[in-house]
């Protein structure tokens, strides 16, 4: 009865046996849409892949995540390489510095130096010209003492001579000025010399042979800066390409969605319209099967015989309106229950029907409670499975967290196992407890752990989440619990919601939440073996 109906609804649709078949064919016949035996649906415009994630998706995010790691240590490279740019900068200025006060000093000490040659040369002149005043002197009492000593009469003594006269006082003041001056300038040229010296100490060719140093480091700092910059250019543009390469497979994803939900919603309207069809068509049928029965029981004539007696001018107009006619005029006849028979096989009919029906859902019950008894049987043989493993796993760690200790797990009834309590008993080694509530705090978290681990170990599982569940362990319980956990790391991802020093220092990623300058919160993540060793 519906085959129409599903040929239309499958119309241009095709089963293929992989992808690669399906993008043959598509490429062949683009108007058609072909499935593989996966789910995989390939049509004009859209490739429909089968329930999952988007691998694609999350290989783009982990490259971008590797993109902003190599973004993140280019930034801080040439955070490191300007900062060395600054040194080297702040280290050629002062070099610069001192070269122009050692330029300065060399200049003053040689106007120093030349001023006091040439006082020296004044001073020598005016002493040389005082030796030959006092030679002039000198000659002239030479010649006055053997004038005097050749004279034939005898010689009166002359009258003794006056004192010579003290030189001015001007000229005594002069003159020790000049001493004076005459020894600031020796002591001018002797720390002269000294200055010469100790500036030839320096070496300016040394001097200058740091400073092209310095140029030069100051050279490879800024090529090193350029190369710097031109990786985290590439580097921007690497991310820019993964975020459009993903932002462009979300629009795809986006498209296909859109387009599966509107082909859902075609489905569903097609599907609406069958119903109401079926709906139709159940109506007609038992309006066909009133009216023969009515024809049958009636008026005594078979049903292919009524059709045939109806000429060609008995229109379904014309057969409405003699109907009509004929209720009228059974209206005026009064209210005669002609089909009281009819009625009653019809409620007959009904009465058998509704008789069926009951039989049928005391059958459905019987088989829904045979279900519902091997279902709970199945989940009780489940259950008793589980528990097993669970007991027997909490048992070994147990034994393992409490060196010596005795842990074991048992059922209040065992002849119910889904109505039953599990009654967890901890014994730790040394102590003859066997109730948590009598143990320590940090007793009770590590059995607690114990009983989380026994259920990860009997049933494991990809991915394990656990928030500060070490916060109560002293470090000898704590090295126990991590132990464990790395036990559990090699098969399966962990994440730890902790604040404990040691338990961070054992993972190899940490995640954080860390607040910036401007008041934001974000989230950094470092690994571990990336971290150079102190």
């Amino acid at each position: 009865r519906v085959a129409g109906l599903v040929a239309r609804l499958l119309e241009g649709i095709y089963l293929v046996q992989n992808l690669a078949e399906a993008a043959a064919r598509s490429r062949a016949h683009p108007s058609g849409q072909f499935v593989t035996v996966d789910g995989l649906v390939v049509g004009p415009s859209f490739v429909r892949t089968a329930a999952g994630a988007d691998v694609r998706l999350e290989r783009v995010r982990r490259e971008s995540a590797a993109l902003e790691r190599e973004l993140a240590s280019v930034r801080r490279r040439l955070r490191e390489a300007r900062r060395r740019q600054g040194e080297v900068l702040e280290e050629l200025s002062g070099i610069g510095r001192k070269l122009e006060e050692t330029d300065g000093l060399i200049t003053t000490a040689a106007d120093e130096l030349a001023r006091t040659e040439a006082e020296r040369a004044a001073v020598g002149r005016e002493e040389s010209l005082l030796d030959e005043r006092l030679a002039v002197l000198d000659a002239a009492r030479r010649d006055i003492d053997e004038r005097l000593t050749a004279a034939p009469s005898p010689i009166v003594p002359s009258p003794e001579l006056p004192p010579m006269p003290e030189p001015p006082v001007r000229l005594r003041i002069e003159v020790e000025a000049l001493r004076r001056e005459r020894t600031r300038l020796e002591a001018g040229v002797l720390r002269a010399r000294q200055e010469i010296a100790a500036l030839a100490a320096d070496d300016p060719i040394a001097l200058r042979e740091a400073l092209r140093e310095a140029e030069a480091a100051r050279t490879a700092a800024e090529a090193e800066l350029l190369s710097a910059e031109k990786s985290l250019a590439q580097a921007v543009e690497t991310h820019h390409s993964a975020a459009e390469a993903a932002r462009i497979a979300r629009e795809r994803h986006a498209r296909a969605n859109r387009a599966w939900r509107e082909s859902a919603t075609e489905v569903d309207r097609l599907r609406r319209e069958s119903e109401e069809e079926d709906r139709a068509r159940l109506d007609l049928e038992r309006r066909i099967g009133e009216a023969e029965r009515v024809v049958a029981e009636g008026h005594g004539m078979r049903p292919e015989d009524a059709v045939a007696s109806l000429g060609e001018e008995d229109s379904v107009e014309s057969l409405q309106r003699r109907s009509d006619l004929v209720v009228r005029r059974l209206g005026l006849l009064g209210r005669v229950n002609l089909l009281a028979v009819g009625e009653l096989q019809a409620l007959q009919d009904r009465h058998d029907f509704m008789v069926r029906e009951l039989d049928d859902v005391r059958g459905a019950r019987r088989d829904l409670q045979d279900v519902i008894a091997d279902v709970d049987r199945r989940i009780a043989e489940l259950f008793e499975a589980a528990f097993r493993d669970v007991a027997a796993a909490f048992s070994g760690l147990f034994a393992t967290l409490f060196p010596g200790g005795e842990g074991r797990l048992t059922l209040t009834d065992p002849d119910d196992p889904l109505g039953a309590g599990i009654e967890v008993e901890a014994r730790p080694g040394g102590k003859r407890v066997k109730r948590l509530s009598l143990l320590s705090g940090g007793e009770r978290s590590l059995a607690a752990l114990a009983l989380l681990f026994a259920v990860f170990r009997a049933r494991p599982s990809p991915f394990y989440l656990m928030d500060e569940v070490e916060a109560s362990l002293d470090d000898v319980n704590l090295s126990r619990f991590l132990e464990a956990a790395k036990g559990f790391a090699a098969t399966s991802q962990i994440l730890i919601v902790t604040h404990q020093k040691r338990t961070m220092e054992t993972a190899d990623v940490l995640y954080g939440v860390a607040m910036r300058g401007d008041g934001a919160s974000t989230v950094i993540s470092q690994r571990l073996a990336e971290v150079p060793a102190v």
